[in-house]
């Protein structure tokens, strides 16, 4: 399994979840890279942030008080195409769509989807960027521990000065080999034997 920045929570909880869901399945591992493991801090005018609130409007039934009339039509327009269809019509409408804040319903909803709160069966590669200006550093030095308290195998690659999207081509070589290593049958890496 290997996932990028939003794709990234798919690759994080597949490890966790899927001994319950799907035990017939051998998972080995996963790689993540820039994995933006932290809530947003505040709601923003970006276009996934309405297929955000739309999936947990439906999960969470939260009420979404933290958008506006106008935000709350991106939201329902989410759920209905691709996140380019919410873009282009957010250039169309007049804002506000978002309140400063998250309502406390919403922000609770967040909390319960951090990763790495659990163990995952199959070890995890997290690539990063030191220079990422879209998934902020700090916050996957943040995933680290957590993980590694509750258990899990979990190795940071950092590449110092590479961004969001240019991390991906210098950690092609690592990605690769980390996943020839586990079809091998060979051990992962982790920070926590360090």
């Amino acid at each position: 399994m290997v996932g990028q920045s939003a794709d990234v929570y798919t690759g994080l909880f597949v490890g966790e979840e899927q001994p319950a869901y799907a035990p017939e399945l051998k998972h080995l591992g996963a790689v993540v890279i820039a994995p933006g493991a932290m809530p947003l801090q505040k709601p923003l005018n970006i276009p996934h942030i309405y297929v955000l609130a739309q999936s947990y409007r439906d999960a969470y039934k939260v009420e979404l008080s933290e958008f506006t009339a106008e935000g709350k039509k991106l939201v329902d327009l989410a759920g209905e195409g691709p996140v380019t269809r919410v873009f282009r019509a957010s250039l169309e409408m007049k804002g506000p769509f978002v309140q400063p804040e998250w309502s406390k319903d919403f922000a609770r909803a967040l909390e319960q989807n951090i990763p790495g709160k659990r163990k995952s069966k199959a070890p995890i590669l997290v690539v990063q960027g030191t220079a990422d200006n879209l998934v902020n550093p700090e916050d996957t030095r943040a995933l680290l521990p957590r993980a590694l308290a509750s258990g899990n195998t979990m190795k940071i690659s950092w590449y110092e000065g590479k961004g969001h999207r240019d991390v991906i081509e210098p950690a092609r070589k690592e990605i690769l080999q980390w996943f020839t290593d586990r079809l091998q049958g060979k051990p992962a890496p982790s920070d926590q034997s360090k």
